[in-house]
């Protein structure tokens, strides 16, 4: 098959424009709210806790993250 057999007789220039502005758009608004949420975890400073053993009866592992989301949205 010829690359010129293989392209899309529907498919114009402003849909690839489109769609390259759509996925711009996207990414900047994900990456800088990732980088917020990064830093505002890194701002917190680790707490003192209690490092003692604990045992994980149910056989699923403690989510050390569950509690940074909250924290995060907390003022």
């Amino acid at each position: 098959m010829r690359t010129a057999d293989s392209v899309s007789p529907s498919l114009t220039g402003m849909d690839v424009a489109l769609s390259l502005a759509f996925y711009i758009a996207v990414y900047l608004i994900v990456f800088p709210t990732g980088i917020a949420f990064i830093v505002a975890l890194v701002r917190r400073h680790p707490q003192q806790q209690d490092v003692g053993p604990e045992w994980v009866q149910s056989g699923r592992p403690i989510r050390p993250f569950e509690n940074a989301a909250r924290a995060v949205s907390d003022p």
